[in-house]
């Protein structure tokens, strides 16, 4: 993270500076007083169960350099005042985005998202120095954290965006503007709040509102909603699958190889490539299609882009395959949905040959 000055908060949240020199400065933020790092500068986010203001003065004195705050507070150290920490989260990260002239990806969907995001940032990185959303923090706090652990040395960002209702996609895509925009699929999460695919779509299709107007959509063409979206888009649009054979990029001759493998062919209008990954489903096949569409887009070589996937590690709890005691364990219990049980139940069956 780049040098952030208190005035620049201050400017950038619309705050009050009420203590500490405006000219002190940090590189390195975060909002859990329990892990406080010298020279931290500490938000205080309040929640519906929860008020970090409560322990700004013990974050300061575990060696914070100063706080934001929506509560006043007596200190020597700097102290700015907002109204809403969580809204000037987002505006300070708005504000430090800005400071980097790089391209960003947006990837949301409904499951998927983050080993799309990981694969994605798995591919570019062969090529460049990739800034990637960590683990599934894709909320109005995580992903503002995101953008502000940009650095210098970043080429490209690589941002997942979750949500549970309309208006969250808007917000975060408000934040990132990314060029790219990738989307997974359309299923049942949240459907209890948003009542239907086609309105799961809507909140999801938010992210357009901010894609540069000269960026392009990545989706899934094997799904049906996804489809329908294609056909209006006024942005440029790469469709990929491994169902629907009329995508712009589809794979085939889809298989297990070994215990923990999928070996594959990918056809595009550059040619046929073959590929590997250290995951199994056919799910993450089509991942793995959309990370080489992106990774193609900025320019990384399709040898380059199979070679670093062919070395991909999924997250924690994502379908780790764990061995103990003869005993063939797959650890996929991070998160739940009726799309991530049946393409994990999908993947089972073809271990064990019983399809």
């Amino acid at each position: 993270m780049q040098k952030i000055t208190i005035s620049e908060v201050a400017q950038a949240t619309g705050g009050k500076i009420l203590s500490g020199n405006p000219q002190d400065s940090f590189d390195c933020i975060g909002k859990d007083s329990r892990a406080v790092k010298q020279g931290m500068f500490y938000i205080a986010i309040k929640g519906e169960n929860f008020d970090g203001n409560k322990y700004a003065d013990s974050a300061m004195k575990n060696g914070a350099m100063g706080c934001l705050v929506s509560e006043n507070i007596e200190s020597e150290k700097p102290v700015v005042l907002v109204d809403d920490t969580i809204k000037a989260l987002g505006q300070l990260a708005k504000y430090y985005r800005n400071k980097f002239d790089i391209p960003y990806v947006g990837i949301t969907g409904s499951v998927g998202k983050t080993t799309t995001k990981d694969m994605i940032a798995c591919a570019l990185s062969a090529k460049l120095n990739v800034m990637k959303t960590q683990g599934n923090c894709n909320n109005h706090i995580g992903l503002p954290l995101t953008l502000l652990s940009l650095d210098d040395c970043h080429e490209i960002g690589v941002t997942e965006m979750g949500m549970s209702g309309f208006g969250e996609i808007e917000y975060l895509a408000s934040l990132v503007e990314p060029e790219t925009a990738v989307y997974t699929n359309i299923g049942l999460s949240h459907i209890e709040k948003l009542g239907s695919r086609e309105n799961i779509l809507k909140a999801k299709s938010e992210m357009l509102n901010h894609l540069k107007k000269d960026g392009t959509v990545v989706l899934c063409g094997d799904d049906d909603l996804l489809l329908s979206l294609a056909k209006d888009l006024k942005h440029k649009c790469i469709t990929y699958g491994i169902e629907n054979k009329n995508c712009d990029y589809t794979a085939d001759n889809i298989r297990q190889s070994g215990e923990t493998e999928m070996e594959f062919t990918i056809h595009c209008s550059e040619g046929d490539f073959q590929g590997r990954i250290p995951v199994l489903g056919d799910h993450n096949v089509n991942n793995a299609l959309a990370a080489f569409i992106v990774a193609r887009k900025y320019g990384v070589e399709p040898n380059d882009i199979l070679s670093a996937l062919s070395m991909f590690q999924p997250g924690a709890m994502r379908q780790n395959i764990v061995k103990t005691n003869g005993i063939t364990l797959i650890n996929d219990c991070y998160n739940s949905s009726p799309s991530s049980v049946q393409a994990g139940l999908k993947t089972l069956r073809q271990i064990t040959g019983t399809r």
